[in-house]
């Protein structure tokens, strides 16, 4: 972006990168017991041509129940028909940006494109 001649940057949050990058994705939130808000993203997959996701589409609402259940769920097991899941937490002082801002080999695209969940 450019303005009356200086240049400032564009920032772009985890979403934006992974769509901008050609994968469909979740945000999730989560309260913890404690009253902590927890931000999940989760790449579901390749965008296939044609395919669109708008912001509004990005959060599915949900119950706090069963976010609960969700954030208390951390089965790693695989279920027949459906992919193995894969878990990643950044490190301290850091954001879920980390796995998906190099611009050519991400981890996160790489399991995705694997078929992980």
């Amino acid at each position: 972006l450019f303005r009356d001649g200086e240049q400032q940057a564009r920032i772009e949050d985890a979403m934006e990168m992974i769509r901008r990058k050609g994968y469909a994705a979740e945000l999730h939130t989560c309260t913890t017991q404690d009253g902590y808000l927890l931000v999940m993203h989760r790449i579901i997959g390749k965008l296939q041509v044609g395919d669109s996701q708008s912001p509004e589409a990005e959060q599915t609402p949900r119950s706090r129940a069963e976010l609960s259940r969700a954030c208390s769920a951390a089965s790693l097991v695989s279920v027949p028909g459906k992919k193995p899941v894969v878990f990643m937490m950044h490190g301290c002082m850091m954001s879920s940006d980390t796995w998906v801002c190099h611009p050519r080999d991400n981890l996160a695209f790489y399991l995705a494109d694997a078929g992980y969940d």
